[in-house]
């Protein structure tokens, strides 16, 4: 449970979070959702997580195999409504970290290409699709009543509700005992 003064600032930040417009809001979910959410690393025996994965809100890296003799890997994506993008990397695991904040909310298709010291493509390290999905930017709604409040008009309605506690009735529980009066089962204490 809380101190009151950890609710009073747990409310102050609620507040401020309130007040801060969509777009402040957005901005701040950008800088977080470029950063991949634990990234695979083939080398240091990492397994990627996301390999039957299809939408993301948090850039992903994929683990693409290296392709031999390329010195860096070039992405390629093309949106579902034309858009073109493509970054270049040292590595097919590279995150999508340059380019995700860029990228539309949409279906994409990423090839991987591995690239040699004269510039040219020589192998594909990998081809995949997956969805970018928004960042939730939206506030959150206030609170109908508060929580101690809610969870006991919750207990009466489920301890009110027939053959709840018909087995309990008169059973003793830590200084406490079930009757049954006019307003329903009451727990009281003994």
């Amino acid at each position: 449970m809380m101190a009151s003064h950890e609710m009073t600032m747990h409310a102050g930040r609620i507040l401020l979070a309130a007040a801060m417009t969509v777009t402040a809001c957005a901005a701040k979910v950008g800088d977080d959702i470029a950063q991949p959410v634990r990234p695979g690393c083939t080398a240091k025996g990492i397994p990627f997580w996301n390999g039957h994965a299809t939408f993301f809100r948090y850039a992903p890296a994929f683990g693409f195999k290296e392709v031999p003799q390329a010195v860096r890997y070039r992405f390629s994506l093309r949106g579902n409504g034309g858009e073109k993008v493509s970054f270049e990397a040292g590595s097919p695991e590279a995150p999508f970290s340059p380019i995700w904040n860029n990228l539309a909310n949409r279906q994409w298709t990423v090839v991987c290409e591995g690239i040699n010291t004269d510039g040219n493509v020589i192998g594909v390290a990998g081809e995949r699709i997956f969805v970018k999905t928004a960042p939730f930017t939206g506030g959150y709604v206030p609170a109908a009543r508060p929580y101690r409040e809610a969870a006991r008009m919750i207990y009466e309605y489920m301890t009110a509700l027939p053959g709840v506690l018909d087995g309990v009735r008169g059973m003793k529980f830590i200084n406490a005992v079930c009757d049954s009066s006019e307003q329903g089962n009451v727990w009281k204490k003994i």
